[in-house]
């Protein structure tokens, strides 16, 4: 009995093993997943409501290479380029799914894929990424302002919502930083102004705000006025030819700012024929002055043609 015991296991292996070889060896076809990964087009706007992770797609192929298709844990991802068409993201993925024939298996052809279209409409939820505008309260420090202008890092943070109140938003402020008159270099954490809109969400991002503020004081100059790009056949006078500067200077900084650190001139090409009056330009190279002013704002300017007045004087 025993021994037919092991006969009858032993035939019915050889058997089990005929029977898959020659079910395996036939021509079939099933559906199977596959992973997938949306490619967005670049765009200010994109959209956030929930993907696809896979689709199923129906193969053919030979018994034996589907199977082991099927076993396989770590499939390939169609990628799927998705285009902005109409007000909508689309993708045709029967078109995908050809261009991604050649990385299936040489036995397994892909057949068809559900579904074979897809259309996501970004009405929901988009996101749009806007610039942080710093925000202190340096004004109420007398004498005081920013020796290094403050930086934000990041400068910028991504907001939710609806294109129709994204597109109104095109910056997002900080609250008021506080700053110290006893404070000189600074780097501290600094929170976003508070959200007023209900269809609006703003990602939480920590932002670090770094800068310098120091003590100001007044100072003045006075520095002749010079004239740019004056014809060789005109003369330009100008009353007067100097002016008063007014500007303020960190302490640590009072005695390393010159003179020749400023530059005021007035440009012949910017003004008109006609005109009797004209504002100068004023350009400092030291990015530590703060609020120039000059005096006076305007200056009187007489044009007119090389020899005018000696023909004058001539007749």
């Amino acid at each position: 009995m025993k021994r037919n015991t092991w006969i009858f296991v032993i035939c019915f292996f050889i058997a089990t093993l005929l029977w898959l070889s020659v079910t395996l060896s036939r021509v079939y076809r099933v559906q199977a997943e596959i992973p997938i990964k949306f490619i967005y087009p670049e765009n200010t706007y994109l959209i956030m409501q929930k993907k696809r992770q896979t689709v199923r797609i129906e193969i053919e192929g030979q018994g034996f290479e589907v199977l082991r298709f099927l076993l396989k844990k770590d499939r390939d991802t169609l990628n799927v380029n998705l285009e902005f068409i109409a007000g909508a993201f689309q993708a045709n993925l029967q078109s995908e799914l050809n261009l991604f024939k050649s990385r299936f298996p040489p036995k397994i052809t892909p057949v068809s894929i559900m579904p074979s279209k897809v259309s996501y409409i970004p009405q929901q939820i988009v996101r749009k990424k806007v610039p942080v505008v710093f925000r202190s309260n340096i004004h109420e420090l007398p004498y005081y302002n920013f020796v290094i202008q403050p930086r934000l890092i990041p400068d910028s943070v991504w907001i939710y919502g609806t294109p129709s109140r994204l597109d109104r938003i095109q910056e997002w402020q900080t609250q008021i930083f506080t700053l110290q008159d006893n404070q000189s270099i600074f780097q501290e954490r600094i929170e976003l102004a508070s959200n007023p809109y209900n269809d609006l969400n703003i990602e939480k991002t920590p932002i670090m705000v770094q800068g310098a503020i120091g003590k100001y004081t007044e100072k003045m100059i006075r520095k002749k006025i010079q004239i740019l790009n004056v014809p060789d056949s005109m003369e330009v006078h100008l009353i007067p030819q100097t002016l008063d500067i007014y500007y303020k200077v960190p302490l640590t900084q009072y005695e390393k700012v010159k003179d020749k650190d400023f530059d005021v001139f007035i440009d012949y090409q910017r003004i008109h024929d006609r005109v009797s009056n004209a504002t100068p330009e004023i350009f400092c190279k030291d990015k530590k002055v703060r609020g120039i002013q000059v005096y006076p704002n305007r200056v009187y300017v007489g044009i007119r043609k090389k020899g005018t007045a000696q023909n004058k004087n001539t007749e």
